[in-house]
């Protein structure tokens, strides 16, 4: 860990548009930033979630800090790096809390309740993958949230106690420094296995609205481009994007 790859703002208005920035400045200077350099912040004004959505965030109360990623990641393999961060978010809450899952495509529950987001935005240059952002928004100290967020709950609504931002971001950094090798030197079975192993409500019947229409399946894979596969009673599969299917 170099001291150089975390780079501190104290208020922006997203750390995913920030690092982006940041990137971009460097290319037209014809240097590059090093990879898996982290930047994170006190508040953010604008926060973004997946498709539009807005993440809210009390200052200094959570975990806001985006990753840059200049892995040799193919196009068709993109989904990968969710999985990888995905998994190193849920390892690092999974160090205090327990039955830490990984709700598809982006987000981190405790139980049933939502403790982190994340918003992966690739940067493709031709046909190539040039760069990836990675960014995760992580409750850590909040205890009251705005009533338009469902289901929201934080590392201190479940242990009771505070927690120092710092020392976690240096434990994401660690844990998600591990997966990330897992993926540059391509372990993909490895990740996938582990995924699917935390993955919420995986080869489990549940209620979800598909062509609106609830329909009762389970959730049996994810597909090379990330889309959820679905088994339905009759055997059908059911293969959704993201904006196809709602969970109930």
């Amino acid at each position: 860990m170099k001291s150089e790859q975390f780079i501190f703002i104290p208020e922006v208005v997203s750390t995913n548009d920030s690092l982006t920035s940041i990137v971009n400045d460097k290319k037209l200077s014809n240097s590059n930033l090093e990879d898996f350099t982290v930047l994170f912040t006190d508040y953010q004004i604008g926060g973004k979630g997946l498709s539009g959505n807005v993440w809210e965030s009390n200052s200094k109360e959570n975990i806001l800090a985006s990753f840059y990623l200049n892995s040799a990641v193919l196009p068709k393999d993109q989904f990968m790096v969710n999985i990888f961060f995905s998994l190193s978010v849920r390892k690092m809450l999974a160090k205090y809390l327990p039955l830490v899952q990984i709700k598809w495509p982006n987000d981190i529950y405790v139980h049933h309740n939502k403790i982190a987001g994340i918003l992966i935005e690739h940067h493709i240059l031709g046909e190539t993958l040039d760069y990836t952002i990675a960014g995760v928004g992580i409750n850590l100290n909040q205890t009251q949230f705005p009533s338009s967020v469902p289901n929201p709950t934080s590392l201190k609504l479940e242990t009771g106690y505070d927690n120092g931002r710092i020392t976690l971001i240096k434990e994401l950094f660690f844990y998600a420094n591990n997966y990330y090798q897992l993926l540059v030197t391509g372990k993909y079975e490895q990740l996938r296995k582990e995924y699917f192993w935390h993955l919420y409500r995986f080869n489990e019947v549940n209620t979800y609205l598909i062509n609106n229409e609830l329909i009762a399946a389970k959730i049996v894979g994810i597909d090379g481009y990330g889309r959820l596969q679905l088994e339905m009673i009759s055997g059908e599969i059911l293969t959704c994007g993201y904006k196809e299917v709602r969970f109930y």
